[in-house]
C-alpha cells in the first residue's frame, strides 16, 4: 500500500510530461538506460502485432451478429492436438434454457439420493 501511496499526484504530474512525446520516444529512451517498459497497446495494435499474426492468436468466425467476429486464439499450440474453433461465443441468454433445464434435473437427482 506504501508503494501507491503518492500515485495520484505522480500521475498528475507525469501524464502531462509523458503526453509531449510518443510511446516509441519512451519506450527507446527506457531502453537505452536499461529501465525494463513495454507498450501498453490498443487493442487494435494487439491484433495487428507482427507475432501476435505469426502465432495464430487471432481467429476469426462466423458469428450470428458479425460474419467476420475477430477473438484470441488459444496460446496453447500443441502439434498432435491442435485447437479446434468449432462454434462462436453464444449470443447472450442463448443456451439459459439448456442450463436451467440442466441444473434442475441435476437437484431433482441430488433430491432423490
Amino acid at each position: 500500500a506504501a508503494r501507491v501511496a503518492h500515485r495520484d499526484s505522480l500521475i498528475a504530474k507525469l501524464s502531462p510530461v509523458f503526453e509531449e512525446q510518443t510511446s516509441d520516444h519512451w519506450l527507446s529512451a527506457c531502453q537505452a538506460r536499461n529501465v525494463p517498459a513495454g507498450p501498453i497497446n490498443t487493442i487494435d495494435e494487439v491484433f495487428a502485432d507482427e507475432q501476435v499474426r505469426a502465432r495464430d492468436m487471432v481467429v476469426e468466425m462466423s458469428h450470428p451478429e458479425n460474419d467476420g467476429l475477430q477473438l484470441v486464439g488459444n496460446p496453447l499450440k500443441l502439434s498432435r492436438t491442435p485447437v479446434a474453433y468449432e462454434r462462436p461465443p453464444p449470443l447472450l441468454g442463448q443456451h439459459n434454457d439448456e442450463v436451467l433445464r440442466r441444473k434442475e434435473t441435476s437437484l431433482q437427482s441430488e433430491s432423490r439420493s
